[in-house]
């Protein structure tokens, strides 16, 4: 099952931080649990009507394996290997360096304390 609650938090954050520059960049994915079998229209309408999100949303990629999505290869080649929960989070600083790693049991109120720090 989606981790729907993260959905309300992200876009706290989001509004929190947005006029500083802050981004949250959503990527949906059905890996590692399978929780996330939809389309790409669903994912986003789930998001947009039950949460109001505004953050960007993209396309299902695949965060693991040899086709993961490049970016997810650079995330966790930075932070920590294989993704293993849905809604593991990476803070990026401005320069693409990745900052931390979030599973998605981290309280919101750490991330948005290194958000914080960092912006």
């Amino acid at each position: 099952a989606i981790s729907s609650h993260q959905y309300a938090e992200l876009e706290a954050l989001y509004e929190k931080y947005h006029a500083q520059g802050f981004a949250i960049l959503d990527f949906p994915s059905n890996q590692p649990t399978k929780s996330c079998p939809g389309t790409d229209e669903m994912i986003h309408k789930f998001a947009k009507d039950n949460y109001n999100t505004d953050f960007p949303r993209f396309k299902k990629v695949k965060v693991n394996g040899d086709d993961a999505e490049p970016l997810y290869k650079y995330l966790k080649e930075m932070k920590e290997g294989d993704i293993t929960a849905d809604f593991t989070k990476f803070l990026v600083n401005k320069r693409g360096y990745v900052v931390a790693r979030f599973e998605p049991t981290t309280p919101i109120a750490e991330i948005d304390a290194q958000i914080a720090a960092m912006l």
